[in-house]
């Protein structure tokens, strides 16, 4: 029996084709690594204690809580740590969610925007272009929720 070269090339791509794989998947995951931990650098407090925790405020000023002095500043600086913290220690264990989702290819052209100045000056300005629309996206929101509210309610009771 004889086997010809286009026979055995398909057998050994089909092979491979998991090893390929695997190594692919474990390239995408290093450099998903990588790019990660570079974006969990520029995560910072300041980041997170300005209109992010206004929802926060509100709140307390809803229930006449005193803000005076620092307090207003402090709560912040709470809400701003803590939140940061936990998108740092969230985004630091993404790797693996991040290499099913985006090529090598994608994965490389964010580490390398993640490591030009170009790119860490764009990064740096996204954050203060998210806090300067999300005042208004939380607002937006808040004004939806009561018509939200009652079509959540009738979608919930068509049983």
């Amino acid at each position: 029996m004889r086997t010809s070269l286009a026979t055995l090339v398909a057998v050994g791509l089909l092979a491979a084709g998991p090893v390929l794989g695997q190594e692919d998947r474990a390239a995408r995951v290093a450099l998903a690594e990588e790019y990660i931990a570079l974006a969990v650098e520029d995560i910072t407090v300041e980041q997170f204690s300005g209109s992010t925790a206004d929802g926060v405020v509100d709140q307390l000023r809803g229930l006449n809580a005193d803000l005076s002095g620092d307090k207003e500043a402090r709560v912040r600086t709470l809400f701003g740590t803590e939140l940061a913290e936990i998108m740092r220690d969230v985004m630091s264990g993404q790797a693996q969610v991040a290499a099913d989702i985006y090529t090598l290819e994608e994965l490389t052209l964010l580490k390398d925007l993640y490591t030009s100045p170009i790119g860490r000056s764009v990064l740096a300005k996204n954050a203060e272009f998210v806090r300067a629309y999300q005042p208004q996206v939380v607002e937006e929101m808040r004004s939806r929720m009561p018509r939200l509210n009652a079509e959540i309610l009738e979608i919930v009771g068509d049983e």
